[in-house]
């Protein structure tokens, strides 16, 4: 449990490394689906990913993922990633 908060923390800081795990995460996550991110890890990931890597693609393969899912605790993760862009338009479409 502290391990989340504590990635959360750095990743809130603009701590480098945290970043950058977050996006090698979700870029391979979005390259194939079957990439395993820990449950607990998602909401980080999706965040803080996407608003390092968050270009189009990246935003509507995520969108595509959120519109499929069955289970709503992962939709909501999803959302919660999608609100993060680093282009605020992308929201907005």
């Amino acid at each position: 449990m502290l391990r989340s908060t504590i990635l959360s923390l750095s990743c809130l800081s603009n701590y480098g490394p945290c970043l950058e795990g977050a996006a090698d995460r979700l870029a391979k996550w979005i390259k194939d689906d079957t990439e395993y991110i820990p449950p607990n890890f998602r909401t980080l990931v999706y965040r803080y990913g996407i608003t390092s890597i968050g270009d189009a693609d990246v935003w509507n393969t995520m969108w595509k993922r959120y519109t499929m899912e069955s289970d709503p605790n992962e939709a909501i993760k999803l959302l919660y990633g999608l609100a993060f862009p680093k282009e605020p338009w992308l929201v907005h479409q």
